[in-house]
């Protein structure tokens, strides 16, 4: 048999359409799982959390925290587009206060350790009002307040091109 670019552009043809029909084939059952277990692992609904989630009176004292880092950040800042990455994104959330959460369902609401109220007061303009527990501090003293919030946006719109000015 003599193999020509015609018949090899065939079979080339051929092997193609197998793959892509068997791409296409019934899922048989297993989950989808390509593993050898057989996919009967344990389902977990859309909405529910697989967190271990405590009471504060429940954790002891001290321990260690380890997160991590693949890659020393371009900077620290999680909306810039140099500092939102994977791995810095999960450093500053466990330093960070964070003014909303969301549940398992992504319904999103107040962070109690924040904020006491989160809402959305108009539309067109898109209006939020914020209301933050009262005695919070940053590190060295200084207040989370509203100056601490418009500061944040101040930054991003460009009408403040330092960090920290208040």
């Amino acid at each position: 048999m003599r193999l020509t670019r015609r018949s090899m552009l065939g079979a080339t043809a051929m092997t193609v359409s197998m793959t892509a029909l068997a791409a296409c084939s019934k899922d048989p059952g297993n989950g989808g799982s390509g593993g050898s277990d057989g996919g009967g692992g344990e389902q977990i609904a859309s909405d529910a959390n697989d967190i271990n989630a405590k009471e504060r009176d429940e954790l002891g004292e001290g321990g260690v925290l380890r997160l991590a880092n693949n890659a020393f950040p371009a900077n620290w800042n999680p909306n810039h587009t140099d500092g939102n990455e994977g791995n810095t994104t999960e450093m500053l959330e466990a330093i960070f206060p964070v003014l909303t959460l969301s549940d398992a369902a992504g319904v999103v609401g107040p962070n109690p350790s924040y904020t006491k109220r989160v809402e959305l007061t108009s539309e067109d303009p898109q209006v939020m009002e914020i209301e933050l527990n009262e005695g919070m501090t940053w590190s060295d003293g200084t207040p989370i307040d509203y100056k601490s919030i418009e500061n944040v946006f101040k930054v991003m719109d460009g009408s403040q091109e330092e960090y920290g000015i208040a």
